[in-house]
C-alpha cells in the first residue's frame, strides 16, 4: 500500500473538510448521506472504507471553530488497491442554512487549501453547480485532485488521489463531482 498517499490524502480531505463546514450541527441526515457518491458511481476496484457524518466536533477541532450556517454532512471514501499502489476517493456533501453561506464556505475553502498546500487551480470543463472549482496537489509519485462546488444551499466535494497510471486524473474528478451533484439536486 502506498502509504504517502495515505498520509497526504488525509491532510488535504480534514483541511477541506474542515474548511467547507460551519455553524451549529443539527441532526444529520439520510438526505445528505444520498448526496455523497455511491460505490457504483466509482470505476471498478473500488471498495467503500466508510460513509460517515461530519460532526462538528471534528471541525471544531480541526478549526478551532466552525462559520455560521452549517447545518449537517456527510462523507464517505472509497479505496481501490492494485498491487502496492492505492487510490482514493472521498466524496462530501455540507449542507448550510443558505446560499449566501454555501458560498462563503466555498471561497474560504480554496483560500484556505491555496495556502495550507500550495495547491494549483485547474479548469472545471463540464457546467458544475452555480460555482466550481478545482485544484491539483502533486506530491512525489502521487498526485491528488479536488473539486468543490456550491449547488444552492449545499457544497459538494470530491477528492482523488493515486497515481495517474491507476486513472487519477483532473478530469476523473470532474466526472465523479458531476455523478455526485446528480446525487445532491436528486436530494433537493
Amino acid at each position: 500500500m502506498n502509504r504517502p498517499l495515505n498520509g497526504v490524502a488525509l491532510a488535504i480531505m480534514l483541511v477541506v473538510a474542515a474548511a467547507l463546514a460551519a455553524g451549529t450541527a443539527a441532526a444529520f441526515s439520510a438526505d445528505v448521506k444520498s448526496m455523497t457518491l455511491r460505490e457504483s458511481d466509482l470505476p471498478v476496484g473500488f471498495d467503500k472504507d466508510f460513509s460517515h457524518s461530519i460532526p462538528r466536533s471534528q471541525v471544531i477541532a480541526l478549526e478551532g471553530s466552525v462559520m455560521p450556517g452549517y447545518v449537517d454532512g456527510w462523507q464517505a471514501e472509497f479505496t481501490r488497491v492494485q498491487g502496492t499502489d492505492t487510490s482514493v476517493v472521498t466524496s462530501s456533501a455540507l449542507r448550510y442554512g443558505s446560499s449566501a453561506q454555501a458560498h462563503t464556505a466555498v471561497v474560504r475553502a480554496w483560500k484556505r487549501v491555496a495556502k495550507r498546500t500550495g495547491a494549483k487551480r485547474f479548469v472545471v470543463s463540464v457546467p458544475l453547480g452555480q460555482e466550481a472549482r478545482a485544484f491539483a496537489y502533486p506530491t512525489t509519485g502521487v498526485t491528488l485532485y479536488s473539486v468543490i462546488w456550491r449547488y444552492k444551499n449545499v457544497n459538494g466535494w470530491v477528492l482523488l488521489a493515486g497515481l495517474e497510471s491507476l486513472g487519477v486524473t483532473g478530469e476523473q474528478a470532474t466526472r465523479l463531482a458531476v455523478k455526485q451533484q446528480r446525487h445532491i439536486k436528486n436530494a433537493i
